[in-house]
């Protein structure tokens, strides 16, 4: 069935780009211009016997791991949390910390350690004692949340 919706809008795009090809104007300028786009990887599992058991592996792998994942947001969630209250006067409050979504942005890209000095400096400077924040987070997050999501990953797929 979902051959036949991905055809459909393919042969529906198809026929408005025809029909606006003399057209000077933008030639995508409909209701639904990315549906196509999006149906392309449907399009690609159906065909394809070895793509389309990789993508039930992949959605077995997921929905395995789903339950953890959903930890891993409330751990970050809390520790965003715990930031805001212990850095509510310093310069890092008002620099991460200001509210719920800029703390936890901030901690979850500083879980892949991608900001991680950048986003303890300005707490260290002041007092050191501050990093064991960021040291206690860094070490549960990616020494055990993230090793356990790959011992889940590697034994489900």
């Amino acid at each position: 069935m979902l051959m036949v919706i991905t055809i459909f809008f393919s042969l529906i795009d198809l026929f408005v780009v025809l029909i606006n090809s003399n057209n000077t104007l933008v030639i995508r300028d409909y209701a639904f211009p990315w549906i196509t786009e999006l149906l392309k990887p449907v399009l690609a599992i159906g065909l394809y016997r070895q793509v389309r058991s990789y993508a039930k592996r992949f959605l077995f792998v997921i929905q395995s791991s789903v339950n953890f994942i959903c930890f891993i947001f409330v751990y970050v969630y809390f520790f965003a949390y715990m930031g805001m209250s212990l850095f509510v006067f310093t310069t890092e409050g008002g620099q991460n910390f200001t509210d719920i979504r800029t703390a936890y942005w901030q901690l979850f890209i500083t879980l892949t350690t991608s900001n991680f000095p950048n986003v303890m400096l300005p707490s260290y400077g002041v007092n050191r004692m501050c990093a064991m924040f960021f040291l206690i987070y860094l070490i549960i997050g990616l020494f055990l949340l993230f090793n356990l999501v790959l011992a889940i990953v590697y034994s489900a797929y």
